[in-house]
């Protein structure tokens, strides 16, 4: 009895690597909110690596992460790193593109806890009530990234954490608006 369960928790393992390995490596995350404001109001918010920080949702994930900024703030090549002992990990997010009042376009290097690499893009789509701002992750996982979200809901964390940031900048744009 114990070796047939021994061989059916084995061939369970075996298909559950399987389906791991042969999970598509490709992944996007997306999401989006109105705001009432032009384009040329939020641009500046996602075109800068110091305004965007003011938004962002990692702080409450580790409020003791601590950034650093190139000394270009805004456009491409402007650079802010993180550094933290908890969930947030160590690595760096660069402009890579940056269309006027319409798209900002980065490469982000993860290095601890594991290493990888990604792009998001922060785009503005003209709406009848103002902008839409949608917000876009996407890269490809090795076998471990496709393990751990195959294990864990990513999809629900980070659509949590995009909703967060989105909404302060919602609120941040639209009182600066209003004075």
């Amino acid at each position: 009895m114990v070796k047939k369960t021994g061989i059916a928790l084995g061939v369970l393992l075996g298909v559950f690597v399987l389906y791991v390995a042969f999970k598509s490596p490709k992944y996007e995350f997306s999401r989006e909110v109105t705001i009432q404001a032009a384009a040329a109001t939020i641009f500046p918010w996602i075109n800068n690596v110091k305004k965007m920080d003011a938004w962002m949702p990692w702080k409450e994930v580790d409020p003791k992460m601590v950034l650093t900024f190139s000394e270009q703030e805004e456009g491409v090549g402007a650079t802010s790193s993180w550094t933290s002992e908890g969930q947030m990990g160590e690595g760096s997010s660069t402009i890579i593109e940056s269309l006027a009042n319409q798209k900002t376009v980065f490469a982000l290097d993860y290095v601890k806890p594991q290493a990888m690499k990604q792009n998001a893009s922060i785009e503005i789509l003209s709406a009848q009530d103002g902008s839409k701002v949608r917000w876009t992750v996407w890269g490809e996982n090795g076998f471990i990234g496709r393990l751990f979200c195959t294990l864990i809901d990513v999809r629900q964390h980070i659509n949590s954490s995009f909703d967060s940031g989105l909404q302060k900048l919602k609120t941040l744009v639209e009182s600066s608006e209003a004075k």
